[in-house]
């Protein structure tokens, strides 16, 4: 698949996802799409439920804690 047909794709079920979002209720998702191999010049893209702001807070989160750079706090009762 060519990257402009995939672009297409990525944006109409961007869409899509923004519409399904609302049946998930407080749950955000994301799906990402890259080639393997292209750390130099590559593409990544991506389709959400949330906001672009949110999508990058979760994303440095879950980078924090894959490379152990966040501590697990334990949850306690309040």
């Amino acid at each position: 698949m060519s990257w402009t047909a995939l672009d297409f794709t990525i944006r109409a079920r961007g869409r899509n996802a923004r519409r399904a979002g609302g049946a998930l209720g407080p749950v955000g998702f994301a799906l990402f799409s890259f080639e393997f191999g292209k750390t130099e010049g590559g593409r990544v893209n991506y389709i959400s439920n949330g906001g672009r702001e949110d999508m990058i807070a979760a994303v440095k989160e879950w980078l924090a804690r894959a490379e152990d750079r966040m501590a697990d706090v334990p949850r306690t009762r309040q």
